[in-house]
């Protein structure tokens, strides 16, 4: 968890080189989530998919406005919400062109 974001998730792959880290990317990559990638580099001790990358993907809140997420122990930063107003409800406007 991030503060006053959604999170993070950090990736570690193996490809079979770095033409498909683009591909990679953008696949994980959406209006709410961002991707940064850290290069990457051969490691000559794989056979095969042998190339090594590292990618951060930052994950927007699912609503902006909602509050921090709870802190470990059950501590919130955040208010609890107000009181509803309490009192008669409201009355109905009177309908157009109708009597009264």
């Amino acid at each position: 968890m991030e503060p006053k974001a959604g999170g993070m998730l950090t990736l570690k792959a193996v490809t079979d080189g770095p033409e498909v880290v683009p591909q990679f990317e953008n696949a994980l990559r959406d209006d709410r989530h961002t991707v940064e990638g850290s290069g990457g580099r051969r490691n000559e001790k794989r056979s095969g998919l042998n190339y090594e990358v590292t990618e951060t993907v930052l994950i927007a809140p699912n609503d902006l406005a909602a509050p921090a997420p709870a802190k470990p122990g059950g501590a919130t930063s955040a208010k609890p919400p107000a009181a509803a107003a309490k009192g008669p409800p409201a009355k109905p406007a009177p309908a157009k062109g109708g009597r009264s």
